[in-house]
């Protein structure tokens, strides 16, 4: 089984490092930043977040000297002894469905017993 995600990283322009993650410092108009060169390891954004942002991820990107990239990454998954993985997608999404019904239900009875 394939799975392909899309994200968006900060790049640092001179080193090639990645943004791993930042936190503003107490009491002053400063940041501190933790860099890796390991993708994996990279603070990441969806795609759709950074367009509901607008321009304010590439001043953030500005900020760092670095620059925003969209990364495209297809994983390979298989069971340990090599074997294509069970897709779990209707499943879940039949639990969930079972799951609103049987709370629906549960309303419907608290009801009933206050008439």
């Amino acid at each position: 089984m394939k799975k392909t995600e899309k994200f968006i990283v900060i790049r640092n322009k001179e080193n090639g490092h990645f943004l791993q993650e930042y936190e503003n410092n107490n009491r002053a108009l400063a940041y501190s930043s933790k860099w890796t060169d390991d993708l994996r390891d990279a603070a990441n954004n969806s795609v759709e977040s950074i367009e509901k942002q607008g321009d304010r991820m590439y001043k953030v990107a500005e900020a760092f000297e670095g620059e925003l990239l969209e990364v495209t990454a297809t994983y390979e998954l298989k069971t340990l002894d090599g074997k294509e993985p069970e897709d779990l997608t209707e499943k879940i999404e039949e639990a969930k469905r079972k799951h609103f019904e049987n709370f629906l239900r549960g309303l419907l009875a608290d009801n009933d017993e206050e008439d």
